[in-house]
């Protein structure tokens, strides 16, 4: 018979997590380790959450702790916690936005282009600069850039570009000729025409640009300037290049193929040096200061949908998408990360270990494993393997003896590399906690088992039939709590002398 003082004191049960998750994997001693695994959390906003178009082109932020996004049903306003939709006077499709030195939010639209600006009650007007234009600019369709640039406005429609600067709005571009982009390389405004020549904007207009003049690699879709002094140049279906003093050379990344074939819509700088994508294929796509894929997150991992059509990379490090359906707000500095480990099963998760060179998680669907490295590709972050022999509910995994062992529903086992051996048939084993060089006892439905190391036996503890979920070691001490029943201490000593 064991003795055991009994503590009347109530305990909750444990809470089970839903997806199983890392927090920086500190206790697993992979500190020092860079560890990409796994999907950032995404918070999801649907139309029916800010109450406006489903389409969202553009986004931009002000100091005042807004964010603006184009969309289909007009400007939408959002403080963190209140969407407000501001409309257009002809209530159409709003494709583009920029934030100007004034504060002022300047909006491209459908056939108008204007500004936002509070009154004095702090609700914001719009103004139609479109107005002032001349009968033969009027006529255009969709303005699908706005850029502030050098104390001035400029406004890019498919075969005009306008500028505006100190009251005054006027046509830089004659030849009426297509358009394609208009963006901002480092110091440089550059234009695209359909043609694939490019121009830079000097003083009263464009003129061909120097150096690289022409880029025949397709439609451009982004610049982002990483650094000092590197341009990159995002297309739409070619993949990303560089700005050098001559040319535009490819950009080389670890998976050129998946950005050719993703088509890249947008592009921001992203934090600690990376650059952050917004594709039509594969969603978000991060590739990190090393030229690497660093995530892929898409609708199976968070996202609404696949299709971006607009991203905006906040000073946190949040990632903001204009979706073809919805925004979605993607936190990848966040220290918590998701994982499926049994992929489509998606079951809960109720333990993690790292043991030789290995990366262990325990579902109730089984145990899955994978090797343990310091940056995976998108496609060996779910190649996860069931570890033969653990079909079933997993309760823990303790390193114990230079072995892996894995509580389990069936019984106890140990792991070695993709195999689990069964080391005891017994019904529910909860944990394992070492007593001294030789002894771990271990925890299950109805009691204790007593493990001899040094000899390889189990024993049952007689005497004590409760449910032993929860075990701590403190000196001589077995302390063992209770969901209902309270909480338990027994004498190691007496326990390793009994058995």
């Amino acid at each position: 018979m064991v003795h055991h003082r009994f503590l009347s004191y109530y305990i909750r049960p444990r809470a089970c997590f839903i997806l199983l998750a890392i927090f920086l994997l500190a206790s697993a001693g992979l500190s020092s380790q860079v560890i990409n695994l796994g999907f950032p959390p995404v918070f999801n906003y649907k139309k029916d959450v800010y109450k406006a178009g489903s389409q969202n082109w553009d986004i931009v932020y002000d100091s005042t702790g807004y964010t603006w996004f184009a969309n289909n049903g007009g400007i939408l306003q959002f403080n963190g916690y209140q969407w407000t939709t501001y409309k257009m006077p002809n209530e159409t499709i709003v494709r583009s936005l920029a934030l100007g030195d004034n504060g002022y939010i300047y909006i491209g639209g459908q056939g108008s282009f204007g500004y936002l600006v509070p009154n004095d009650k702090g609700a914001y007007q719009f103004v139609n600069l479109s107005q002032k234009l001349r009968a033969e600019d009027a006529d255009f369709e969709d303005v699908w850039d706005v850029i502030y640039h050098d104390g001035i406005i400029f406004f890019r429609t498919d075969d005009n570009v306008f500028g505006f600067v100190n009251g005054t709005l006027k046509s830089l571009w004659s030849s009426r000729k297509k358009l394609n982009y208009l963006g901002v390389w480092k110091s440089e405004l550059v234009l695209q025409d359909s043609d694939n020549n490019l121009y830079s904007y000097a003083k009263t207009g464009f003129v061909p640009r120097k150096g690289a003049g022409r880029f025949d690699k397709g439609r451009i879709s982004g610049a982002v300037t990483i650094g000092k002094d590197t341009v990159l140049i995002t297309t739409i279906a070619n993949g990303i290049f560089y700005v050098s003093e001559n040319d535009l050379l490819p950009w080389k990344t670890s998976n050129d193929a998946l950005l050719k074939n993703s088509i890249i819509f947008c592009a921001d700088s992203g934090p600690n040096g990376s650059i952050v994508l917004g594709t039509s294929f594969n969603g978000l796509v991060v590739i990190d200061k090393y030229h690497r894929i660093q995530d892929v997150v898409q609708k199976k991992n968070g996202l609404q949908n696949n299709s971006v059509l607009s991203i905006r990379c906040t000073p946190a490090g949040n990632i903001w998408l204009g979706l073809d359906n919805g925004i979605d707000l993607v936190e990848l500095l966040s220290p918590v990360r998701n994982l499926y480990p049994d992929g489509e099963l998606q079951g809960t998760g109720y333990a993690f270990a790292s043991h030789q060179g290995r990366l262990y998680f325990g579902t109730n669907t089984g145990l899955y494993t994978l090797p343990l490295k310091s940056f995976y590709t998108p496609a060996e972050k779910t190649a996860f393997e069931r570890v033969a022999g653990s079909q079933g509910q997993v309760w823990n995994l303790t390193s114990s003896r230079g072995k892996l062992m894995m509580g389990h529903h069936d019984g106890a086992f140990s792991i070695n590399g993709t195999t689990a051996q069964l080391q005891l048939k017994h019904n529910g084993i909860w944990n394992f906690v070492s007593l001294d060089a030789d002894h771990v006892v271990s925890g299950y439905y109805t009691g204790f088992q007593l493990w001899n190391t040094s000899k390889d036996q189990w024993e049952p503890v007689a005497g004590f039939k409760e449910s032993s979920r929860i075990l701590y070691q403190q000196a001589s001490t077995l302390w063992m709590a209770h969901p209902y029943r309270g909480i338990f201490a027994f004498s190691i000593e007496e326990l390793l002398q009994k058995n």
